[in-house]
């Protein structure tokens, strides 16, 4: 595609809602050389391989506390018996994303509003690494 239109590779973003989501953390994961970062939207790993890119990619990830399909706690979705879907937490998803790009300190609180909180990791040996959720 970069090609076709002559596109730069250090400038492809990838974004997608639900299963959209799980394919971004899967593109992040398989090729991570050709994107520059991923903007995850309710939904977390749904990979039967283990997360291990050779670059760790940017991570802004969105999710809803209310989600009931892809739970941000993790479980069966509301429409479990069409989807056979069981989803992992979200924090243990970004957790795992975290690890890899070298980072000690837990999850920080940025802000907090009515209605939703930011978090980010800190104290990552890969400079390059930021990963945002809310």
């Amino acid at each position: 595609m970069t090609t076709r239109y002559r596109g730069n590779n250090k400038k492809v973003y990838f974004t997608g809602h639900s299963n959209g989501s799980m394919m971004c953390y899967r593109l992040a994961n398989e090729i991570p050389n050709k994107i520059a970062a991923i903007a995850p939207n309710a939904g977390a790993f749904q990979m039967k391989t283990a997360y291990t890119p050779a670059r760790n990619v940017p991570v802004m990830h969105i999710h809803s506390l209310q989600d009931e399909n892809a739970r941000y706690l993790g479980g069966k979705s509301k429409n479990y018996l069409l989807t056979g879907l069981d989803n992992v937490p979200v924090d243990s998803c970004l957790n795992v994303v975290a690890s890899r790009a070298g980072c000690t300190a837990l999850k920080q609180t940025v802000a907090t509003y009515p209605l939703y909180t930011i978090y980010k990791w800190a104290s990552c040996t890969d400079a390059n690494f930021r990963c945002y959720y809310t």
